[in-house]
């Protein structure tokens, strides 16, 4: 069986998506786990880069996260496109990629 979803919804006053696959799981995505797993090529240098050295600092500042998730839109047959309201919206999540990310639910 092909796994894809049946249902896609953006539960903005949560902060989630869901998700309601044709093998009978729902999942719910956080926006926060969504954004953090993003595939596309900048946001994968982002996380290989924050592997500083921190021995010799003092304190590390994490920077605060400030976007939201404005719209999702079908990328062919086989994937999403999340559109963030800080101009993000180069990551495609392709059905298997979404299946087997363990993100916390909101």
């Amino acid at each position: 069986m092909y796994i894809r979803p049946q249902s896609i919804k953006l539960d903005k006053k949560r902060q989630i998506l869901v998700i309601d696959w044709n093998d009978g799981n729902s999942v719910e995505y956080s926006w926060d786990g969504l954004r953090d797993a993003c595939p596309c090529a900048q946001c994968r240098q982002e996380h290989s880069s924050n592997n500083v050295n921190t021995v010799d600092m003092v304190f590390v500042l994490n920077p605060v996260k400030s976007f939201t998730l404005d719209s999702v839109e079908l990328a062919g047959n086989y994937a999403l496109k999340l559109y963030w309201s800080d101009g993000h919206n180069t990551g495609i999540y392709g059905w298997e990629y979404l299946r087997t990310l363990s993100l916390p639910n909101s």
